[in-house]
């Protein structure tokens, strides 16, 4: 097999013409692309100024590269990427904050088939592009430590993907991303984690440590033995990026005792194969931001104010002809899924009393359609646990102090502190699904079914339907707070 040997340090300093990025100033300029090729030693280089670099890929060794006042990263953030070889390298970078007000940048992926990145940002900063380990048979690691005045991933308009894949037995190959900033807003389209191995370690893990952050994923999903996708606080520990590793000390997905504050939408969760999903979350007072000012239903260049519907799942129908007579929603969540969902601190969420209540008088006929966009819900979709999985899910309840946007009604103050934790129906193929339903209930189909309903009228396969297969067993608590009620 052909392999290139090397017997002295190489290092390829390559000049190039590309567009700057919005940070910079408009027009172009040579940038420098950093690259280090040698099994032993390491490439230093240290950045007075704020200062504008391409790629960076250690192929073997180290790089350390370090931004004294900030910088951008327009490239890639990469290893050694051929897969006939074991060799590979490390990056370690390190963006300081800058001293005129300009932003930490990585445009580009990071990404690697084998290697280790360890990247430290500080003050404002921003990710832009996606963050990968992919299949090979060797370590793959990536940790990402951002702290400062603000971190954010992705945009609204350019949400990136988080992946973590191997068919490796014994090397580790993960994606760990501490947040400790003040403010953390997160754009991402799609959280995978794949393995087809027997070792433990790879995963995707989001630890949210600051006070404020804000979490939009469309897609969680994690297929095969080990492969884990976890969301927190606290889940990593570590002061440095080469220094993260998971919290095994009392962690927990079914309390509060890791949940991060501040609000979550996540379009569905799934796992298969093994695969499993753990999210910890207390939202805020508000959640309920809207796209621009004015009343819900306006329209302003295009664009309509919506509210938020649900924190798991949404009012997207289900347009599968063999299930959707039974099943008007599609599935929020399948598979093997620990998910504690707390709304005890929100004011602005529906509740159970905004929900069945409605706008129209009695002699006026209920515009459905009108209904349904309003409906609320901490899962908005149905539950299945696939083919032998187990479920874990336990959604808190709390007081609220409805927007005009939201009521369908006058406000009432009995109830006024319930949820409606789930519209959906519960499917349970042998294994079991647990739900712990606190100041929250689960919308029954007696009436959701009640077409005779003038106040509720919504479809009988919107709701409420428990269907159990193949001896699975599904464990339904609904209850009030109590101090003695911790767990």
């Amino acid at each position: 097999m052909f392999r290139k040997t090397y017997s002295s340090i190489t290092l390829s300093v390559i000049f190039s013409t590309i567009s700057l990025s919005a940070a910079e100033v408009m027009g172009a300029t040579e940038v420098e692309n950093i690259q280090y090729d040698q099994e032993t030693g390491s490439l230093d280089k240290k950045f007075e100024n704020y200062t504008t670099v391409g790629n960076i890929q250690a192929k073997q060794g180290t790089i350390n590269v370090t931004f004294e006042k900030g910088g951008v990263v327009q490239g890639s953030i990469t290893s050694h990427q051929e897969t006939w070889t074991t060799r590979s390298g490390t990056n370690n970078i390190v963006f300081k904050s800058s001293d005129i007000g300009q932003k930490n940048q990585i445009l580009g992926d990071i990404y690697l088939i084998k290697g280790i990145n360890h990247i430290t940002m500080e003050g404002k900063n921003e990710i832009f592009g996606n963050i990968k380990v992919n299949t090979y048979g060797y370590r793959a690691q990536n940790s990402l430590l951002l702290k400062g005045e603000s971190s954010q991933l992705g945009k609204s308009d350019k949400k990136i993907n988080l992946f973590a894949q191997s068919n490796s037995q014994d090397k580790p190959r993960f994606n760990r991303l501490k947040f400790s900033s003040k403010t953390n807003t997160l754009y991402i389209d799609k959280i995978e984690a794949y393995f087809s191995g027997s070792q433990s370690d790879y995963s995707n893990t989001i630890s949210l440590d600051g006070s404020n952050n804000t979490v939009t994923i469309n897609t969680l999903k994690a297929s095969g033995n080990y492969a884990v996708n976890a969301i927190g606080k606290n889940i990593l520990t570590g002061e440095q990026a080469s220094a993260l590793t998971e919290n095994t000390n009392n962690i927990s997905f079914v309390d509060d005792t890791n949940a991060f504050e501040g609000v979550l939408q996540v379009g569905s969760i799934s796992s298969s194969n093994g695969g499993k999903n753990n999210i910890s979350y207390k939202a805020s007072a508000n959640i309920l931001a809207t796209t621009m000012e004015g009343k819900e239903g306006e329209k302003e260049e295009g664009k309509v104010i919506a509210t938020q519907n649900a924190i798991i799942g949404s009012l997207a129908l289900n347009n599968d002809e063999a299930t959707k007579a039974k099943n008007l929603l599609k599935t929020a969540i399948s598979g093997n899924n620990n998910l504690y969902l707390d709304l005890s601190k929100n004011t602005d969420f529906a509740d159970v009393n905004n929900l069945i209540k409605n706008e129209a008088n009695l002699s006026q006929t209920l515009d459905q359609e009108s209904l349904l966009s309003k409906t609320q819900a901490v899962i908005l979709g149905n539950i299945d646990n696939q083919d032998r999985g187990t479920n874990n899910i336990k959604i808190v309840g709390g007081s609220s102090k409805a927007t005009d946007m939201m009521k369908m009604g006058e406000e009432v103050a009995t109830n006024d502190h319930i949820k409606i934790g789930l519209v959906g129906n519960i499917t349970t193929n042998g294994g079991s699904n647990n739900l712990i339903f606190e100041n929250s209930i689960w919308l029954p189909s007696y009436l959701s079914g009640n077409e005779n309903s003038s106040s509720f009228p919504l479809p009988p396969n919107l709701s409420g339907t428990l269907i159990n297969r193949n001896n699975g067993t599904t464990n339904i608590v609904l209850r009030t707070s109590s101090a003695t009620l911790n767990n």
